[in-house]
């Protein structure tokens, strides 16, 4: 083989796998990486839009505080898309949300104010949510931050969903988890526990950001 045809097939490897890596759908060996959508706010503080995620394999035993990427049908149209959380309740845990807040076995996450700052983002446009509550929240000995909006509607004029919770047992083989950005967040609170079979991937560190100070962020 000439080192024309050397670089040439080189190249068409390299193309191949950046294509597989930003697939909606990428196979489970090639999921390194997964960029947040770009008008996706619910994981942060923690994750931005558009940035991207280190991923590593998903634990034998999940943790309560990992940040999982899960395959759910949970949209409108019915079909598997990738999802990130953090994971809140294991099998067998009891939990409920007050004020936003999970309630592990009778247990109260404790959250701390930090204050308040303007979440801008780029999604058609430049978009921007004034005046977030930004708080450090501990739960089982694992510490991060959340976002809570102040209104008490959506934009759409509908009430808040997801602050209050009754208690719930996590089924065997479930895991609950939810979003960082509490109030902007569809996940177990409103579709329920998701299989740990369907775990794919866990989220390490901030690979890519458009903010310089959080790269290479870790996440864990």
């Amino acid at each position: 083989m000439t080192q024309r045809e050397r670089l040439t097939r080189r190249t068409a490897l390299v193309s191949l796998a950046a294509a597989a890596a930003v697939a909606p759908r990428p196979a489970e060996a090639q999921l390194l990486s997964i960029r947040s959508q770009r008008c996706s706010t619910d994981m942060a503080p923690t994750v931005m839009p558009n940035e991207t995620v280190q991923l590593r394999p998903p634990r034998i035993e999940p943790r309560i505080g990992d940040i999982v990427v899960f395959e759910q049908a949970w949209e409108f149209d019915g079909r598997v898309h990738f999802y990130m959380k953090r994971i809140v309740a294991l099998a067998g845990d009891r939990v409920a949300f007050s004020d936003g807040r999970p309630i592990l076995n009778g247990n109260a996450a404790t959250s701390t104010f930090v204050g308040s700052e303007d979440l801008r983002f780029e999604c058609e446009g430049r978009s921007v949510f004034p005046d977030l509550r930004r708080f450090s929240e501990r739960l089982a000995g694992r510490t991060y931050d959340t976002y809570f909006d102040p209104t008490d509607t959506f934009s759409s004029g509908r009430p808040r969903h997801g602050r209050e919770m009754a208690e719930i047992r996590v089924p065997p083989g479930h895991v609950f988890v939810v979003g960082d950005c509490r109030d902007r967040s569809e996940d177990s609170r409103q579709h329920g526990p998701i299989p740990e079979s369907v775990i794919r991937r866990r989220a390490v560190a901030i690979l890519w950001s458009r903010d310089r100070n959080r790269l290479g962020l870790a996440l864990e």
